[in-house]
């Protein structure tokens, strides 16, 4: 019996080691309240790359963020837009912007964000389809692949900061 003891006790502190405890899920309300330094860069559409940078200012109210953003482009060009994110349920929320055609609805699952909207690019509506994920250093990256029909147009890759 004290063999299959120790036997129980040891499996159970190896599955322990093998799989560590899920990670808190990530929360858009915790990490986008307050100022978030911005840094990114955008390319193809056929003008190469471009890089931006700005800020994003959150205020979570009424299961509701708000989130106001302000981007500069190298070249002088500025953009403005202003999210508002309502959370449906934990883990699943529903987005409209200034910038985007329609609702964006997103799926957080652990360390992960998902969601998929319309955007105008010019003169053409292209389907951007971003992941959100919160890194270990405490930043979070969204990669946005967007495409028109089957065909990619462009990606951009952006990084918020809070950190001091």
């Amino acid at each position: 019996m004290r063999h299959f003891i120790r036997v129980l006790f040891s499996l159970f502190a190896l599955f322990s080691l093998t799989f560590p405890a899920a990670a808190q899920e990530f929360r858009l309300e915790d990490f986008f309240v307050g100022r978030t330094a911005v840094n990114g860069r955008i390319s193809g559409l056929g003008s190469g790359e471009r890089r931006f940078s700005g800020s994003m200012n959150g205020q979570w109210s009424n299961q509701a963020l708000l989130l106001r953003e302000n981007y500069v482009y190298e070249d002088g060009e500025r953009r403005q837009g202003i999210w508002r994110i309502s959370k449906v349920e934990p883990g699943h929320y529903i987005a409209t912007c200034t910038c985007i055609n329609g609702k964006a609805m997103i799926r957080v699952k652990g360390d992960t964000a998902r969601f998929t909207y319309d955007v105008d690019i010019g003169e053409k509506v292209v389907r951007a389809r971003d992941r959100m994920t919160r890194m270990p250093d405490g930043t979070v990256l969204i990669t946005s692949r967007m495409g028109r029909y089957l065909f990619p147009v462009a990606r951009r890759d952006t990084v918020f900061d809070k950190r001091p």
